[in-house]
């Protein structure tokens, strides 16, 4: 999120966001999915 602040005049969107933390945590091994793009009040999902 730095990196993005650093070289990007346009605010950090709850899309990019979400994409960066679902990435982030299938990398680790978890299980994670992005809210679906109709409802903007769903937040992504996280699975144990």
């Amino acid at each position: 999120m730095r990196v993005h602040h650093c070289f990007s005049e346009e605010p950090f969107s709850k899309d990019k966001f979400e994409y960066v933390l679902v990435k982030t945590l299938k990398t680790s091994g978890r299980t994670a999915s992005m809210a679906p793009r109709c409802n903007p009040g769903h937040d992504a999902k996280y699975f144990n």
